[in-house]
């Protein structure tokens, strides 16, 4: 029964553990050689650089890959900041993303190596997911979108804890309210029937 209800606990605390966005981003590129010809099934060499500012650009995150292999269509898949690269300066979960613009900075090595001789640099824009994040923001008690039930579940909220909280995170605080109640229940369950 103990090992039972330890059990539970462990389970109920990893459920209400808030989910966090991966601290990664993809990338994606087709690698030609200076012909132009595609580098087909080849490892190649690849260093990324991300950089803060427009006129005076600091580095604030590098990382490099050294065995990174392009497929038979010559297309080259990282993640950068997953730790599958050595990182060679900064912290990938660091970067103040606020703090923009930030650009990102490609070098690749076609013989596998450290000599970077394809180089390329664009600056990293919005992509929908965090345009619609940024509308969505934190919900205040003046918002008049919401309907008047849930004006007066957010004031209420307000009022408890002193936060204004965003919706996603009013909604899994009622998730794992029931997740717990549930848990209670089987709990409950499994100790009248077991005996």
């Amino acid at each position: 029964m103990k090992k039972l209800l330890i059990l539970l606990a462990i389970g109920a605390s990893i459920l209400t553990v808030p989910a966090q966005p991966p601290q990664k981003m993809s990338y994606q590129c087709v690698v030609r050689d200076k012909d132009g010809a595609l580098l087909t099934k080849q490892v190649v060499g690849m260093r990324t650089t991300i950089l803060q500012g427009s006129d005076i650009q600091l580095v604030v995150y590098q990382e490099t890959y050294n065995f990174t292999a392009t497929n038979a269509n010559g297309l080259l898949s990282i993640e950068i900041g997953s730790g599958k690269a050595t990182i060679v300066s900064g912290s990938f979960s660091s970067i103040p993303w606020a703090a923009g613009p930030f650009f990102l900075q490609t070098e690749i090595d076609p013989t596998g190596g450290t000599n970077y001789t394809i180089v390329g640099k664009s600056q990293i824009l919005s992509v929908p997911y965090a345009l619609y994040a940024e509308k969505s923001g934190t919900v205040t008690e003046n918002d008049r979108c919401l309907v008047p039930q849930r004006q007066k579940e957010l004031h209420r909220l307000i009022l408890q804890t002193g936060t204004v909280h965003t919706a996603g995170e009013i909604m899994l605080q009622k998730v794992m309210l029931w997740i717990h109640i549930l848990i209670l229940l089987l709990t409950l369950h499994w100790e009248l029937f077991r005996q």
